[in-house]
């Protein structure tokens, strides 16, 4: 990941990496509440002590909980059942 933007206020986190296997373009990864996707979606940021933070709700209609500790980014995804469908991790460096 190269860029990672945390808006608390408007409970809004983008993921950004410049390129990515199959793909020359940059690939951006929204979470925020919207409806323009075909669903709805809502979520929240909720920041905690220094760089820390959390944001939970739904991304294309899927729950998705990322969480930023000790610069570690985990982005978990679940499906309709419930069990988790993706796990990603990573390391973040200011």
């Amino acid at each position: 990941m190269d860029r990672l933007l945390i808006d608390v206020a408007k409970n809004r986190i983008d993921l950004q990496v410049a390129n990515t296997m199959g793909t020359s373009k940059q690939v951006d990864w929204t979470m925020v509440g919207r409806s323009d996707l075909g669903g709805e979606d809502r979520f929240s940021v909720i920041r905690g002590s220094g760089d820390n933070f959390v944001g939970t709700g739904t991304y294309i209609g899927s729950p998705t909980i990322i969480t930023l500790k000790n610069g570690l980014l985990r982005w978990l995804s679940f499906n309709d059942n419930g069990e988790n469908s993706d796990e990603t991790i990573y390391r973040c460096q200011r």
